[in-house]
């Protein structure tokens, strides 16, 4: 099979009618900043524990309150729209939220024959469990645009074929052959992500590649490590194209402004600010870099501020290392990609926790109010604690790559906020890897030349 691409012209979708385009001497107006400071990435988000009607909501609303209004005033003068709908839903559910806890409260209470049942206790506690499965719906419906974020999100990206790739190359006797039946299989029945990035006719040379190593690895199974060593430059090849495509629009999304996005910056600056040129200029810098901070927040609310500072830091490097056909780029992009989807799936997995222990005690209140026997209710309410609790578990992987728990962010979730905020942060994960900024400089002009003719193919495939 022919080489899929020289070191100098990258590819263009076919069926566009574009040509492959030489390395340009223009330089595109993009602006980009390296971040080694996640703290001010720091997020406002749903709690780690659902937050369903409970007596312990007393103890945190305060902090809560606090908290969202202070965020949804900087979100606004910031022009941070989700930080602003988060705050907002936040806000919106406080007041349901006390009645609904205080009602929990006097329950509790009730039960404990601490207070007597009173005509208005009786009175009262009906319209608190109403409004607690008001608050439950609402509460749902905040974790379900959560959940939106982080499919739109994963929509975004070949994780998929990333998933099999990570699989093919790591040379396993169980996961790389089933990987290369997913991918062969990809590329006979539905090779439309193939032909997307590389046009009908090198797709169909991947296909015959990948055809050709299954066959020799049906053939000789006990050697598919020799096959698969004998084709690996290929496979990066396939790999790093991929790769490429995704970390441009990693860039182009989360990581850098456009010329388009800095001239409407400049244009704005020109009509907002008057006076000497320097220090318009300043003005104009500090415009940008709050532009380009609010899309690494946006990144950070999909996968973690530590995992947005990494993305931050290795994607240059990365792109130039998969551009001189670096085989340990393949590698170390295929594990950026494969962390990204994880923390993803984290956060959906969290959002969905909290809707199965709304829908658990929207249940128990339910029964509650109609009379059932009372063994259904409180069998519910234990399974939207033990819900809840998983839910704060997964929520303590959130700083690590992997799934095992940080029990001092664990514990952290049951602190209120008020005091937590006063205790040693979490300890998240440092840059890994070989493709990382070592400073903060600026991007040399070879970088910024690849990539000028690159977002040129990115632009026609889009």
């Amino acid at each position: 099979m022919c080489s899929i691409t020289t070191p100098i012209y990258l590819p263009i979708r076919e069926s566009e009618g574009a040509k492959s385009r030489p390395l340009s001497s223009a330089m595109p107006g993009v602006y980009r900043r390296f971040v080694t400071d996640t703290s001010n990435l720091s997020l406002y988000g749903s709690p780690a524990s659902p937050n369903s009607p409970s007596v312990t909501n007393l103890l945190t609303l305060p902090g809560d309150l606090y908290t969202s209004v202070t965020t949804l005033g900087k979100s606004i003068l910031k022009g941070d729209n989700e930080a602003a709908l988060d705050s907002t839903m936040r806000l919106a559910g406080v007041a349901p939220n006390i009645v609904s806890s205080v009602g929990s409260g006097i329950t509790l209470a009730r039960n404990l024959q601490i207070i007597p049942a009173t005509k208005a206790i009786s009175l009262f506690l009906p319209i608190a469990c109403i409004i607690g499965i008001a608050l439950c719906v609402f509460e749902g419906i905040v974790d379900s645009i959560s959940i939106v974020r982080e499919l739109r999100f994963i929509g975004q990206f070949d994780f998929s074929i990333f998933e099999q790739f990570n699989m093919l190359l790591d040379f396993n006797a169980v996961n790389s052959p089933k990987a290369l039946k997913n991918l062969t299989s990809m590329l006979n029945k539905n090779p439309k992500k193939f032909v997307k990035l590389f046009g009908e006719s090198q797709t169909r040379k991947i296909r015959t590649l990948f055809n050709t190593i299954e066959a020799e690895v049906a053939k000789e199974p006990l050697f598919y490590r020799g096959v698969l060593t004998k084709y690996k430059s290929r496979l990066d090849e396939v790999a790093g194209h991929f790769l490429i495509y995704n970390l441009a629009a990693l860039e182009s999304d989360y990581l850098e402004l456009s010329p388009k996005e800095v001239n409407e910056i400049r244009i704005k600056g020109d009509k907002k600010f008057k006076g000497s040129t320097r220090s318009k200029e300043e003005k104009l810098e500090k415009m940008k870099q709050s532009a380009l901070h609010l899309k690494h927040k946006k990144l950070a609310r999909r996968v973690q501020p530590w995992m947005a500072n990494e993305a931050n830091l290795k994607t240059p490097s990365l792109l130039k290392g998969l551009l001189e056909k670096d085989p340990d780029a393949v590698k170390e992009g295929l594990t950026l990609f494969k962390d990204l989807e994880r923390q993803a799936l984290k956060k959906m997995l969290i959002n969905g926790l909290g809707i199965l222990a709304f829908i658990a005690t929207t249940g128990a209140i339910i029964t509650l109010l109609v009379g059932c026997p009372v063994a259904i209710p409180y069998f519910l309410i234990g399974a939207a604690i033990v819900i809840g609790l998983l839910r704060v578990g997964v929520s303590a992987t959130l700083c690590r790559r992997g799934w095992k728990i940080d029990w001092y962010a664990f514990t952290l979730s049951f602190i209120p906020g008020i005091i937590s905020r006063f205790m040693p942060k979490v300890h998240e994960e440092e840059v890994r890897g070989k493709f990382r900024a070592r400073a903060i400089v600026p991007l040399n002009k070879s970088y910024e030349r690849v990539m000028h003719d690159y977002r040129l193919a990115f632009i026609a495939k889009s």
